[in-house]
């Protein structure tokens, strides 16, 4: 889906970010900063996995909980 949007380009077996990417990368910076964070992302996508091999519930992640309204249930 980034490529095909044109936010980056295959180089080899990299991805390189475009000018439409690096400006996207920015505003997401910019504008949703938690969302983006690294340590945020990576804490979602451990609990995530967790939910996923039934070691948690989805009910009990705190983003998950906090924007169910946005998501439905």
């Amino acid at each position: 889906m980034l490529q095909e949007r044109g936010y980056v380009v295959k180089e080899g077996r990299a991805l390189r970010a475009t000018s439409r990417g690096r400006v996207l990368s920015a505003f997401l910076q910019q504008y949703f900063a938690q969302y983006v964070d690294y340590e945020f992302t990576s804490d979602l996508e451990s609990q995530l996995d967790d939910v996923a091999g039934d070691l948690a519930r989805l009910q009990c992640i705190h983003y998950i909980t906090e924007h169910s309204h946005c998501i439905g249930n």
